[in-house]
């Protein structure tokens, strides 16, 4: 019977499981190329001597094109091994050879047409040449290509454990190159291998790594082929009879094709829940299934084996067994359509069918055929022996049913046998893989850790590269501020001097102005001592006491207009004394302006003819007007209002 299901693309079994089956089981493959359109009808003409026949076989339309479109018409061409198809590889190797890009594709297509033809000799001998550009390419990446299309050819001819290995070779470069696409397709193929094989628990560990990896870079792979690969995770759970979590897997691949239009991984989940509901003798919920897979079988005939076989279970366990003998025969018929052998599924449901209808001859007949198939498993091979006994039993041959028991019972033990080394095998493979990953982990841990210290290092540059730039900013501020400092001291120091010369000009200016002060006082006591004289004078000539009064005053006054004509030279002073003390007297005024010139209470008294009781009296009245309390502080004030 089908056991399991791979499918086959451009050397990817993995992304396509159901395909790559029939390719592994020896069925024919049709294989799809793209046809230039370019490219017309080309007619060979005869040469002669050493003539290049090349220029006049190629076509002028390709000759123009690149190299894309001269491996197109290689692909085309490699079913004929003809002139064309040498002077098609003549050209693109003359053309684009110094391309390691370039040479890459050649092999790789070349490849790929040699394995999905069946040529399996012409690709191990192909695989010689690419191994050698692999490793005298410039970049190691083209070596673990290499190994990946080995193992893609060893998968293909069902050499499960040269796959493994060399599978496992290429996963080792594409980690080191980074390469996570390819690195996706090696786990998807060697859980590929491992279904194969029948290790399902091997098989789910790498299907769980795709699936990390899916998750961790988004946009890997598209929601199809992530459907296709919850298939395959669901596939190792039904294997392992685990169907509750398997049919989940298969509802929610299903959900997740449905959203996104794909109808071949749609299917897949069909087929596998009427596969869980067939191993659960659910028939009803089988032929359900079948219902809804009825739209999209016809579409990928290459999976009918695995659509009728569940449905013929369900049919004969209704007791519908003209449904079934129909089922049966359609498959009969999509595999000679196909051009297809009949397959191990299409005479094990015939067996079966008959032995339910008690038909010992056509079930011996159906068996021996299968039985005379070299690509049988020992799984099938039991089947077909029980199959044969039952029918013997049917016929009454009791002899003949215990010759073919025995046979069983070797079968059986070959059987444990196998199944014990295959899990040795599988869990030696789950070992190697638990290091691996333990190893990856610690390698990431260790490229983490190197990273953060090169940031933590990059950061230490740039702190010391801001330090040392901040260091040179200083310097150079310093340098200006000193420069700046230097010129305002030259500033300053010049001002400084002017400032000198300018008080040393106003003490001098002061000076003159105190004496002219002093003089002015001078002139008021000479003023009232002239009068007092006047006046015991002429006291008995009062008409010439009035004239001689007269005349002293207007000459004191064109001599002693001392307060008037300061105010004028120094109207700062007298502004800001005002806002101090807005009502002064004019008597007070001209206090104020003696006091500030630094005239004594003695020179006052003396220049003013008044006591010094008066000056005295004058002096406190100033410094209550004024806010002061002594009269050092009266001085100190209006001498700072003077200089202002």
């Amino acid at each position: 019977m089908h056991k399991t299901k791979m499918y086959s693309k451009q050397g990817d079994c993995f992304q396509q499981p159901n395909a790559c089956w029939f390719k592994l089981k020896s069925y024919r493959v049709i294989l799809h190329v793209f046809l230039l359109s370019t490219i017309g009808s080309v007619t060979v003409a005869a040469t002669t001597g050493n003539q290049d026949p090349c220029p006049q076989l190629i076509p002028d339309t390709l000759k123009q094109l690149g190299p894309d479109a001269l491996l197109g018409a290689i692909k085309q061409e490699m079913g004929n091994d003809n002139l064309l198809l040498e002077c098609y590889i003549k050209r693109y190797q003359d053309l684009y050879f110094s391309s390691d890009t370039n040479k890459y594709n050649y092999f790789n297509t070349r490849l790929s047409i040699y394995l999905y033809t069946g040529r399996y000799e012409e690709a191990r001998s192909f695989l010689k040449a690419f191994k050698s550009f692999a490793e005298g390419a410039k970049s190691r990446a083209y070596l673990g290509r290499y190994w990946f299309a080995e193992a893609n050819y060893h998968l293909m001819a069902n050499q499960l454990d040269s796959a493994e290995i060399t599978y496992r070779k290429a996963a080792t470069l594409f980690e080191e190159e980074g390469d996570t696409r390819r690195l996706y397709l090696v786990y998807g193929n060697l859980s590929t291998v491992y279904l194969n094989g029948k290790k399902y628990d091997a098989a789910y560990q790498y299907l769980q790594l795709s699936q990390k990896l899916i998750q961790a870079h988004e946009g890997l792979i598209s929601e199809e082929k992530e459907a296709i690969v919850l298939n395959n995770i669901g596939v190792t759970y039904l294997r392992r009879g685990l169907y509750e979590q398997g049919d989940s897997i298969f509802q929610e691949a299903g959900k997740l094709a449905l959203s996104v239009d794909a109808d071949y991984p749609f299917l897949l989940s069909l087929l596998n829940r009427m596969e869980v509901a067939a191993k659960k003798g659910q028939w009803e919920e089988t032929i359900s299934l079948k219902a809804e897979a009825d739209a999209y079988i016809f579409k990928y005939k290459s999976v009918y084996s695995w659509y009728a076989a569940p449905i013929v279970k369900a049919y004969m366990g209704l007791n519908n067994y003209a449904r079934a003998k129909d089922m049966i025969d359609s498959l009969g018929y999509q595999e000679q359509q196909q051009g297809l052998p009949h397959s191990i599924t299409y005479y094990t449901l015939q067996a079966r069918y008959h032995l339910e209808l008690e038909d010992g001859g056509a079930v011996l007949s159906f068996a021996e055929q299968a039985l005379d198939r070299s690509d049988l498993t020992l799984d099938d091979r039991i089947d077909l022996f029980r199959y044969k006994i039952k029918a013997h039993l049917l016929l009454k041959e009791p002899t003949q049913a215990q010759v073919e028991m025995k046979t069983l019972e070797g079968l059986y033990e070959r059987l444990q046998k196998e199944k014990q080394k295959r899990r040795q095998e599988e869990m030696a493979a789950i070992y190697e893989l638990e290091s691996h990953k333990a190893a990856r982990e610690r390698a990431e841990k260790f490229a983490k850790a190197m990273r953060e210290r090169a940031t933590l290092l990059e950061r230490n540059r740039i702190y010391l590269a801001t330090a040392l730039l901040s260091a040179i900013g200083g310097l150079i501020v310093l340098f200006f501020l000193f420069r700046s400092n230097r010129k305002r001291a030259l500033q300053a120091k010049i001002q400084a001097e002017d400032a000198l010369k300018h008080n040393e000009q106003l003490d001098k200016q002061l000076r003159a102005q105190r004496q002219n002060a002093l003089q002015s006082g001078i002139g008021a006591a000479q003023l009232k001592n002239n009068a007092l004289e006047a006046i015991e004078r002429y006291e008995s000539n009062l008409p010439l006491l009035k004239r001689k009064l007269s005349i002293l005053i207007h000459d004191y006054s064109e001599k002693s207009d001392f307060v008037e004509l300061f105010l004028l030279s120094y109207p700062d002073f007298f502004r800001a004394l005002s806002e101090l003390a807005p009502d002064l007297t004019k008597t007070q005024l001209r206090y104020a302006i003696l006091i500030a010139l630094g005239a004594s209470t003695v020179e006052i008294a003396s220049t003013q003819g008044v006591s010094e009781k008066a000056v005295n009296m004058a002096r406190y009245r100033l410094k209550t007007k004024l806010g002061l309390d002594t009269d050092a502080n009266l001085e100190r004030r209006l001498r700072q209002l003077l200089l202002q």
